[in-house]
């Protein structure tokens, strides 16, 4: 993903300095809507920019793909429905890569799981993550459980 600002999305004459609370004169109405939305959302604008960057491209390629927030951070979704893009990935290939009984098993469109395979194609490492810390998690609550029930039987 684009880790990097582009020059010309310096914020004014401060820099997006998150200090600065007032919007310099003959600031461009994107400027002034981008300082808006960062800091109703509390962050840095210059940190919001790279995420419309980081996320907006991508977007672009990938129209039925979202990005949402959660406890673990932002990851990319089937628009319109609850599923993240590495759970409709990691039911696809339980399903040996079957297409047709993924989208049945998650009550998806056939058009949407593909929408996952492409962004996927393009950001394996990123989906892999999620899959992998999902994993660990699952993983390490199982142990808890297993070792919880074992207490309660001495």
């Amino acid at each position: 993903m684009f880790h990097g600002v582009h020059p010309c999305l310096t914020l004014g004459r401060h820099g997006g300095d998150p200090g600065y609370d007032h919007q310099y004169p003959g600031a461009s109405t994107g400027e002034a809507a981008l300082e808006q939305v960062a800091r109703e959302r509390r962050v840095n604008p210059l940190t919001f920019a790279r995420t419309l960057l980081d996320e907006g491209l991508p977007r672009e390629r990938h129209p039925r793909i979202v990005f949402r927030e959660g406890p673990a951070g932002r990851r990319a979704a089937i628009e319109g429905r609850r599923l993240d893009v590495w759970q409709v990935m990691a039911t696809l290939w339980a399903s040996d890569g079957d297409v047709e009984e993924a989208a049945d098993y998650l009550r998806l469109r056939p058009d949407q799981v593909r929408a996952a395979v492409g962004y996927y194609t393009e950001f394996p490492d990123e989906i892999d993550d999620w899959v992998r810390a999902n994993q660990e998690e699952a993983d390490r609550l199982r142990s808890q459980s297993e070792r919880e029930q074992a207490s309660l039987r001495k």
